[in-house]
């Protein structure tokens, strides 16, 4: 069997094989026989936020928060298991990556073109490691899902892989979640002492200031906020031309950039939301101290604003609250753990998911659709919720290097503190992933432990697969939740803004009696 080619020898592009970080792209391929005999490819690309920013995990280089959260992802068990080649490409995240003033100052989005010239690279070069560039797979987590969706979406992206993978994370997510890109640059822009009198005075001084200092300050203002201030892509008019859902949903467009002919897996993890939590509990994070209610106040008062075209509305408030918190709704009493876990995920992950994946179903399509929760209880998570927390996948992909300060040591999230039924996990998630990577089904491994085939989401069927190992098919995802974010919270607003619309009743004419 032949030898991938070793990151170390490849001259110049050592750098496009290092992985540290959350978008994940797989490229895989039919390995050509003249080349390297029996592998196959996938391309992962990462993107934490420091990791990303600062290229390499060095104790010497990334200091404080930043480093806490930087992660290397060796892929040895894709590799050796799964038959893959994997490539690893860096790309700008946060601020660098997607600060913009709303216009062509500073137009944004800079992070998804390196992906999409990274991708091209693959696509003109990746023969010579032993892949094959006309069966391409791109996957990732996190971030590395919601721009993996991006690029999906983007007519800049078409032909450049044709199988994806996304794990928590869609691209309606950054759309909708993100700060207002110019209210963004103006907080930003105030806090690294760079107001002026025009945007582009104002980029001017921001040039100036070092990477270090914009990472610290964009930590420091999403974290004022319990992370409900971000950074992230923006409709553009041109990589992203209209709303993701809304391209999703034009089947002229659809056909015109083939994204129907993509084979993709789109899905979360149960207890995404509890990384808000966790965030709040560990010496060293920002957010430290924040209370239960007091980020259950911000999430839901910024959830009220993606929903209803930037604007607050005391009456939506009110409703989600009571969705969430029954009778306590309203009252200065605790906030239940399970509703803030369920709030966060819900309007970070699930509902964006959801949303984008219906249209994608609904449209004429060749490739498939699947949809999955992942429902492991990870033998590491021993805090105050217990299930799949947001990236606790990544252990059963990777093996993860993480500086000695991490947070993440603190939370035991390595391979070295996985259990036995854990690493079962690792075996079946791996053998899934790279089946479909390599033939687009992903069936094969799971008929022992299914006892049939995992169902494709449609319109009429929107099946998932409750992924555990005990797998099972579910329907109607989140139902309940679902139907809020997706169906009442948009008629109430709809309601709401046709009334605000009509003319106010003139006055009756006084009774002159």
């Amino acid at each position: 069997m032949g030898r991938v080619s070793d990151a170390d020898t490849v001259t110049g592009y050592r750098q496009q094989f290092y992985v540290c970080g959350s978008l994940s792209c797989v490229l895989h391929g039919p390995c050509d026989a003249d080349t390297v005999t029996g592998y196959r490819q996938q391309f992962y690309v990462c993107g934490s936020l420091s990791c990303v920013l600062h290229g390499l995990c060095d104790a010497d280089t990334v200091t404080g928060y930043r480093q806490q959260f930087c992660v290397r992802h060796r892929p040895f068990k894709l590799v050796a298991d799964g038959d893959v080649i994997v490539v690893a490409i860096q790309y700008r995240l946060g601020t660098l990556g997607f600060l913009s003033t709303g216009d062509d100052t500073l137009p944004g989005n800079l992070g998804l073109w390196d992906q999409n010239l990274a991708l091209r690279w693959v696509k003109d070069n990746i023969r010579a490691f032993g892949g094959d560039p006309e069966v391409v797979t791109l996957f990732g987590e996190s971030a590395g899902s919601w721009t993996t969706g991006l690029q999906i979406v983007s007519p800049y992206s078409k032909g450049l892989f044709h199988r994806a993978i996304l794990q928590s994370g869609s691209p309606q997510t950054s759309i909708s979640y993100s700060t207002p890109a110019h209210v963004a640059f103006k907080e930003l822009s105030r806090v690294l002492d760079c107001e002026a009198e025009t945007d582009k005075k104002a980029v001017e001084c921001l040039m100036t200031r070092s990477a270090d200092d914009i990472v610290n300050k964009t930590n420091e203002w999403m974290a004022s906020s319990g992370f409900t201030n971000s950074i992230g892509a923006r409709v553009d008019g041109d990589f992203i031309p209209r709303d993701p859902v809304e391209l999703t949903g034009d089947e002229q467009y659809v056909q015109e950039i083939g994204m129907g002919d993509i084979d993709v897996i789109i899905g979360f993890n149960n207890k995404e939301g509890a990384m808000i939590t966790i965030a709040s509990e560990l010496e060293g994070s920002p957010m430290e101290g924040f209370s239960d209610a007091m980020m259950f106040t911000n999430i839901l008062e910024n959830a009220v604003k993606q929903y209803n075209n930037g604007q607050t509305s005391t009456l939506l408030n009110a409703v989600v609250d009571f969705f969430y918190r029954g009778a306590d709704a309203g009252s200065n009493n605790s906030v239940p753990l399970d509703a803030l876990v369920n709030l966060f995920g819900d309007t970070m992950f699930y509902a964006h998911t959801v949303e984008w994946l219906r249209p994608l179903a609904a449209q004429p399509h060749k490739g498939s659709r699947y949809l999955y929760m992942m429902e492991h209880d990870f033998h590491f998570n021993k805090n105050r919720v217990r299930g799949s927390h947001h990236g606790d996948e990544l252990c059963l992909e990777f093996d993860l290097v993480f500086p000695a300060d991490s947070l993440f040591i603190k939370l035991n999230k390595t391979l070295s503190h996985c259990s036995e039924e854990d690493e079962k996990m690792s075996d079946l998630f791996v053998k899934i992933w790279t089946d479909f990577a390599k033939t687009g089904n992903p069936n094969a491994p799971l008929q022992t432990a299914l006892g049939g085939d995992w169902p494709e989401f449609t319109s009429e069927n929107e099946a998932y697969l409750s992924l555990s190992l005990t797998p099972q098919v579910g329907r109607d995802v989140m139902r309940d939740r679902m139907a809020l974010w997706l169906q009442l919270v948009p008629q109430i607003v709809s309601i709401t803004q046709r009334q605000e619309e009509q003319p106010a009743p003139a006055d009756s004419a006084k009774d002159e009696f």
